[in-house]
């Protein structure tokens, strides 16, 4: 399995183990969770993009949060692992419009976050967002919403060329997702990927890819290992922080 080549490679540790080895009984302090908003009640599907969306970004926040803490208990982390998280934080920007597709009024929030010239359009349960930025750019997003599955699969295209890609699909009691996009000085592109649940797994991965990811929708066996690369990821599980970043693999 990749985790265990690179631990062989990067690592002098004979008996280092894997952070999907034998775990202690999973535990959540009281204290954190009451602090989180609580999706342990929500078992229905959402029925717009925007409400799924929005449960999955709650979500995706809250693992972040778990993760911090536990970054914040080591600091030899703060800043290495602080900053190979940004993109994991940052990247919703580029989907922010997501966040308001089958709300009543969506398209005039839409006008006030971009231009006048936002049209949103709906076949079926696909939807497409078009507007010319600032600087004359044409911009076209689309967001396909799988409401019998809780998902999204969403591209963004500048120009008439894509230069992002997202998914999100819901597994279990949390999510998986990956974001794909286009670096501009190369030919490359970087993959950001996903994978928590309500409030024990929090795993998220950087890598470089050259090709375009196969689509994680209706892949309900995803586990935390989905984020395992060679480059960067960060997986909290039973309270164990496992860290893979320039080369070296460590836990806390």
């Amino acid at each position: 399995m990749p985790w265990q080549e690179k631990t062989e490679a990067g690592s002098k540790e004979s008996d280092q183990t894997s952070p999907f080895s034998e775990k202690p009984e999973a535990t959540t302090p009281r204290e954190e969770t009451s602090e989180q908003n609580d999706l342990s009640s929500v078992t229905d599907l959402p029925t717009i993009p925007a409400e799924g969306y929005s449960r999955y970004l709650t979500m995706k926040s809250n693992a972040y949060d778990r993760i911090n803490a536990k970054i914040e208990e080591h600091e030899e982390l703060s800043f290495t692992v602080g900053m190979a998280l940004l993109p994991v934080i940052m990247v919703d920007l580029s989907f922010i419009f997501v966040s308001v597709l089958g709300m009543e009024g969506g398209e005039a929030a839409l006008r006030m976050m971009t231009a006048d010239d936002v049209v949103i359009e709906k076949n079926g349960q696909v939807y497409s967002i078009t507007y010319t930025d600032e600087e004359g750019g044409k911009f076209r997003q689309t967001a396909e919403f799988f409401s019998d599955q809780d998902a999204i699969k969403s591209t963004v295209a500048t120009d008439g060329k894509e230069t992002a890609f997202f998914e999100y699909t819901k597994v279990g009691n949390g999510y998986a997702s990956h974001y794909y996009s286009a670096n501009e000085e190369s030919d490359d592109y970087s993959l950001i990927t996903t994978f928590f649940d309500e409030g024990n797994i929090s795993a998220f991965g950087v890598t470089t890819v050259s090709g375009a990811p196969e689509s994680i929708i209706g892949k309900p066996d995803l586990t935390a290992e989905y984020v395992v690369n060679d480059e960067m990821y960060i997986i909290l599980e039973n309270g164990t922080l496992t860290v893979m970043i320039d080369g070296e693999l460590k836990t806390y």
